[in-house]
C-alpha cells in the first residue's frame, strides 16, 4: 500500500472513531494533542459534542468486490466458496 493511501486510511479511521464517540477529538490522527498553537480551532472544540447527543457509524463503502477486498485489506471476499468475506470460515 502506498504511503499516501496508508495516511488516508489513518485519517479515515481517526475520523470514524470520533464520529462513533460523538465528540471532537483531543488529538490528531497521529496522536498529537491539539493546543493553542497547534490547530487552535480544534483545541477550542476538543471534547465537545459533534452533533448534540448523537453519534454516528460508518454504514457502507461502495465499489466492486475486488476494490473492497483490496481497499479494506480483507482476507476473503464474496467471490470465494467461504461463508464470510471477513474471515476464513
Amino acid at each position: 500500500m502506498s504511503p499516501s493511501l496508508r495516511e488516508f486510511y489513518r485519517v479515515l479511521v481517526w475520523s470514524l472513531q470520533a464520529l462513533a464517540q460523538g465528540i471532537f477529538p483531543y488529538t490528531d490522527h497521529n496522536n498529537v494533542a491539539f493546543s493553542e498553537s497547534y490547530f487552535p480551532e480544534r483545541y477550542a472544540l476538543r471534547g465537545l459534542p459533534l452533533a448534540g447527543d448523537f453519534v454516528g457509524a460508518w454504514s457502507e463503502g461502495r465499489g466492486d468486490w475486488k476494490w473492497i477486498k483490496e481497499a479494506l485489506r480483507l482476507e476473503q471476499h464474496f467471490g470465494t466458496d467461504l461463508c464470510c468475506h471477513l474471515c476464513l470460515s
